[in-house]
């Protein structure tokens, strides 16, 4: 496969700059041809000024891909190999590390979010200025408060004590604000937020970027592109299981224009490029249903 792509220009450097121009995950994109779909590139710039990236947006919306390209190209570049961007420029990585996605090691007494904190405390430990981080959703495995507690004293140390290049995925906008972000205007109409990167309060070193969505006549298509800023609106789709036990909506509003359906609708899809429309269905019923336990 590596012989039907155009070897893109690249460099290491002995600074601490990573600048990737239209970065692409190699596997992912692999997928998505075998599909004859194209996947979305994105370009990363991190600077000594501007090292720690703070990604909003919408579930499904491509922040963990970034994450994940974004170590494989510095590891690909690393090695010699082939490296799937237009360019890129990157100051040697000690060491790579990875918090991403959900899983327990019930074998050494480690559920999901004990797993999360061993391999969070290990990064802080271990991590040193030249280190790549990437973080994804650091908190979710608690209460809310907690959960938002642990990832911004994890921002905090990142910040204070080791200065690495890191890219950090999360829902918690309030993160935003504790960062030194401004926050979004009550008359704004957009859920994206800009951060100006000289804005007073801004905590040194932090970038804010985000992905979003297209909206267009009661359905909405993931852009897939990053976009400085912050998404205040991560777009899911709540659902809930349906009456007796509470009901189910739809992101954000709901269209006057449409009824309710009492029974499980599908999400009908149609494919445009890279982007998937999702047609809003006002609610539904999940097929099964859940005990509760009263105390």
């Amino acid at each position: 496969m590596m012989g039907e792509l155009d070897a893109p220009s690249w460099q290491l450097t002995t600074r601490t700059e990573l600048e990737i121009i239209n970065g692409r995950h190699p596997s992912v994109e692999a997928g998505l041809q075998a599909s004859a779909r194209v996947f979305t590139p994105n370009s990363t710039s991190m600077t000594p000024s501007s090292h720690l990236h703070v990604i909003t947006g919408p579930n499904q919306g491509g922040k963990s891909t970034l994450l994940r390209q974004t170590a494989v190209i510095a590891i690909l570049a690393q090695s010699g190999s082939y490296v799937p961007a237009d360019s890129a420029k990157i100051g040697i990585v000690d060491r790579v590390f990875s918090r991403v996605g959900a899983r327990d090691d019930l074998f050494r007494d480690r559920s999901t979010f004990m797993l999360e904190m061993v391999e969070t405390a290990a990064i802080l430990k271990y991590a040193t200025p030249r280190s790549l981080v990437i973080m994804d959703e650091i908190g979710r495995g608690t209460t809310l408060n907690a959960g938002v507690s642990i990832a911004y004293a994890t921002l905090h140390y990142i910040l204070q004590n080791i200065g690495c290049r890191t890219l950090f995925a999360t829902h918690y906008h309030e993160l935003a604000a504790m960062l030194g972000a401004p926050r979004p205007s009550a008359d704004s109409h957009s859920s994206v937020t800009p951060v100006p990167p000289d804005h007073p309060t801004l905590r040194p070193g932090v970038a804010f970027f985000c992905t979003d969505i297209d909206e267009m006549e009661g359905s909405f298509a993931y852009s897939y592109r990053l976009r400085p800023g912050v998404n205040y609106d991560s777009h899911a789709i709540v659902s809930n299981i349906a009456p007796p036990v509470c009901c189910a909506n739809v992101v954000r509003k709901r269209p006057s224009s449409l009824a309710c359906r009492p029974a499980f609708s599908r999400l009908p899809r149609r494919r445009s490029g890279s982007s998937i429309h999702l047609h809003l269905i006002p609610s539904f019923e999940i097929p099964f249903h859940v005990p509760i336990c009263h105390s």
